[in-house]
């Protein structure tokens, strides 16, 4: 593999390691508190909270959405660590919590311009 190709690999794999870095906050963060219904053999914890980082690369073709997944992340216990990953990837951040799942709350740097209410986060 000559010297150019492999520089192009490291700074691909770079970039995947640290996605948030090479991206900067954008798109917008879901959160959403799920319980599986795999049995608690297999999972014996099946509640926790899962996100999806998702935003548009620009690209529009006829009958293609202008979203798409950047990341999922991994599955988090506690909201506080849900948010956390949230937030370090966009200041657009919605959550269902465990305490209200059918309700859609607003956790993004500011409300403006946003119905959702706001979520207070956990103490």
């Amino acid at each position: 593999m000559d010297e150019e190709l492999r520089q192009s690999a490291q700074k691909l794999i770079e970039v995947i390691d640290d996605l948030p870095t090479a991206m900067g906050r954008c798109g917008t963060v879901h959160i959403t508190w799920q319980e599986t219904i795999i049995p608690r053999i297999i999972d014996p914890d099946p509640h926790h909270y899962s996100g999806h980082w998702i935003g548009s690369l620009g690209r529009r073709s006829p009958g293609e959405s202008e979203d798409v997944i950047y990341q999922n992340d991994p599955l988090f216990d506690d909201l506080s660590d849900a948010l956390e990953w949230a937030r370090r990837r966009s200041s657009r951040v919605f959550v269902r919590p465990a305490w209200d799942p059918g309700t859609t709350y607003w956790a993004g740097d500011d409300s403006s311009g946003h119905t959702r209410p706001r979520l207070e986060e956990p103490s």
